[in-house]
């Protein structure tokens, strides 16, 4: 639930709200129109897939991604199925479709906000020694050698969820419901 500030302070004419009770905190509090988008909910829980998620880097960032890419032949070698997500007009994506594969429990990746945003949500994620973030995550969510990486040790008993929440800030369950939604969205 917000501040009553947030809604005092705002100057649009037009206003989306989620549901009624946002809707009549903006009439109350503005003089917008205001216009209910949806009522927020949780996402359909889809069973997650054992396997891994390899989240690919930007196409500047070879090095990284020729890395991953082997990583991902490592792990299909091994028999455990990977997807592959990249961001669009990816080098290594020759047909173009962005999520090839669905989410898995485990994701690897290096840098991208989206392995923060899925490690918040509750998903096992594993980052390459490379990271931007290695320094504040534990020892055990950072990937130093293919070796390390099989099903027994990539799915963790005691995996420190908590460490990602020090990365993102949502208020409320209704926020990170909006936010859940957002980010689990196959349909891009």
């Amino acid at each position: 639930l917000y501040p009553i500030c947030n809604y005092l302070n705002s100057v649009c004419k037009n206003v989306l709200a989620w549901g009624n009770y946002n809707k009549k905190f903006f009439e109350k509090y503005t003089n917008a129109k205001v216009f209910i988008v949806g009522k927020p909910a949780l996402p359909l829980e889809n069973p997650s897939l054992d396997g891994v998620t390899v989240i690919f880097e930007n196409i500047a960032s070879k090095e990284t991604n020729s890395k991953l890419f082997s990583l991902s032949k490592s792990l299909l070698d091994k028999g455990i199925p990977v997807s592959h997500w990249f961001k669009p007009g990816h080098i290594l994506n020759e047909s173009n479709v962005i999520r090839q594969g669905p989410l898995r429990k485990t994701v690897i990746g290096v840098n991208t906000s989206l392995c923060v945003e899925l490690g918040f949500l509750g998903f096992q994620v594993f980052l390459l020694e490379k990271s931007s973030l290695a320094e504040f995550l534990p020892n055990k969510l950072i990937l130093k050698t293919y070796d390390e990486i099989s099903s027994s040790n990539l799915l963790l008993e005691d995996y420190p969820y908590a460490a990602w929440k020090h990365f993102i800030e949502c208020s409320g369950s209704e926020s990170v419901a909006r936010y859940k939604n957002i980010i689990l969205n196959d349909k891009t």
